[in-house]
């Protein structure tokens, strides 16, 4: 009985130390899990730092979109304002243009006519040159006629007078 007590014991011992290398083991992987654990969560803590992060980066981004749509938005009424402000000045450019080719046409008109009046100015002039000529001609002759009327009317009264 002893010896079956003995081989119970050491049945039991065998199975106390195969139970405590167990034991042994699983402390050993519980601290293995522990540590992974551990790790686990700092990881964790880690990404929900840099989730946190691109979800502020994303409300940011969101934020300037907004900005964007927004500048892009005033853009495109500036743009409206300045082609209609285009039109504008382009019908007014080509409206002047209209009237500086009516003045230039005018302008043609008015040079042909001062040629043309310049031309009969000199025609005239030559006219009157020959006309004032021929009047001091005339005169002179005239003159010259008063004087022989003169002499002879002075002689006739010199003749009268010995008459």
């Amino acid at each position: 009985m002893i010896a079956q007590l003995r081989g119970e014991v050491e049945n039991k011992t065998d199975k106390i130390n195969g139970l405590e290398e167990q034991l042994g083991k699983s402390r050993v992987e519980v601290k293995d899990l522990e540590s992974q654990l551990s790790e686990d969560r700092a990881s964790i803590a880690d990404l929900k730092a840099a989730l946190d992060d691109k979800e502020e980066a994303i409300v940011k981004l969101l934020d300037n979109n907004e900005k964007l749509r927004d500048d892009i938005s005033d853009l495109e009424q500036s743009l409206k304002v300045n082609q209609d402000a285009n039109n504008a000045s382009q019908e007014v450019a080509l409206d002047q243009e209209g009237k500086i080719t009516d003045l230039i046409k005018a302008l043609d008109k008015a040079t042909s006519d001062h040629s043309t009046a310049t031309g009969g100015i000199d025609k005239l002039q030559s006219r009157h040159d020959a006309l004032t000529d021929k009047l001091r001609h005339v005169e002179e002759l005239n003159g010259a006629l008063r004087d022989q009327v003169n002499d002879g009317l002075h002689q006739n009264d010199m003749l009268l007078k010995d008459l």
